[in-house]
């Protein structure tokens, strides 16, 4: 709201300045071309050989005047298109590029290097518009391709298992093997919308974190047994040392961030591998760490793992949508936080949680 605000300034302020400006040059192109070819005249009155047979000049002051004036009016309006013109080309680049936006073309550029003051601010303004609204378009693109293959895979599942059930001659726990992988990819279906929903009014900024003061060390320990089923399969070792800490802040989207975290570490870390959990506080902070002993995080893909959708290992693509990393980011974000990770391949990773105690 405020950067529209001052954008609309620095418009209106644009428009009068410029009107201005070139008023100004023009005004002061007329006078200089008047004033020079006055001068020239006057020399070629003064000191030309003007005398006729009879003592009398070819032509009369009046002549003269009016002659000069008119030749000064042509020589100054040629100079005034010729200055307002160069002065009104960033305009009219700036025209025609927003009409190739406005056409859904956003491969556009203007070069202000030549530009000073608040032309070249409003230019830059219009190329970074012009960049985002090609980066959203991509964006766009490239969520719908994705939530529609996400989508697919589990409908094609629950339609194809749905199509077996009808069989008669299925055995009981053959019918429940299906059933079983139907729900289950229902379940998926389910906490896919729910994650897309989530992230859009994140997106959209229609979430208002609700703060409330609780203690944030039991909010992690219900946590982690809610996952004691998933951890406990895979026999994995859970080393927790929480520190007792009172926080300000948004439970209810908290509880996903810390669910989002531990269920990655229990799906990338192998069986009898190990996961630590720490909540301290660090320079005024509370920083929550979950360190695992899984495949780990090659370093040229880090940089990529809180885009939607994205998954460096597609062995687990079962176990997941892309979305969590990018949905914890968003809240932490909102509530002032922030998320970092370090991960070495087959080393394992750590997720490191720092947020403001009110």
């Amino acid at each position: 709201m405020k950067n529209n605000k001052k954008r609309r300034n620095l418009y209106n302020r644009l428009g009068s300045k410029l009107a201005y400006r070139v008023l100004i040059l023009i005004f002061i192109a007329q006078i200089v071309s008047f004033l020079l070819i006055w001068l020239i005249l006057v020399m070629m009155f003064i000191f030309g050989n003007w005398e006729v047979e009879g003592g009398t000049k070819p032509f009369s002051p009046l002549t003269i005047t009016i002659i000069g004036s008119v030749i000064a009016l042509v020589v100054g309006l040629y100079f005034s298109s010729k200055i307002s013109g160069r002065f009104l080309k960033p305009i009219n680049d700036l025209k025609s590029a927003t009409d190739k936006v406005a056409k859904g073309d956003f491969n556009v550029y203007i070069d202000c290097h030549q530009q000073e003051g608040e032309i070249a601010e409003l230019i830059n303004n219009f190329n970074f518009m012009a960049s985002e609204l090609k980066n959203n378009q991509m964006l766009r693109n490239d969520f719908i391709s994705n939530v529609s293959h996400e989508f697919k895979t589990p409908l094609s599942t629950i339609q194809g298992y749905a199509t077996l059930l009808q069989d008669e001659s299925l055995s009981i726990e053959e019918r429940k093997k299906y059933t079983d992988i139907i729900i289950e990819s229902t379940g998926t279906l389910t906490t896919l919308v729910s994650d897309i929903l989530k992230i859009s009014k994140l997106d959209n900024s229609k979430v208002v974190a609700e703060k409330e003061s609780y203690y944030l060390d039991e909010q992690i320990r219900e946590v982690i047994l809610s996952f004691e089923q998933k951890w406990n399969e895979k026999e994995i070792d859970l080393e927790i040392e929480l520190m007792e800490i009172q926080i300000y802040s948004d439970k209810s989207l908290l509880a996903n961030v810390w669910s989002n975290l531990l269920s990655n570490a229990i799906k990338f870390t192998p069986k009898h591998g190990k996961i630590t959990i720490e909540l301290t506080i660090e320079e005024s902070m509370v920083q929550v760490s979950f360190k695992d002993t899984g495949c780990g995080i090659e370093e040229q893909y880090i940089p990529y793992i809180f885009d939607k959708f994205y998954q460096v290992d597609r062995s687990h693509n079962g176990e997941g949508n892309g979305l969590g990393l990018p949905l914890a980011k968003k809240i932490l974000t909102l509530l002032g936080g922030e998320i970092t990770v370090t991960s070495e391949k087959e080393k394992g990773s750590i997720f490191i949680v720092r947020l403001p105690l009110k």
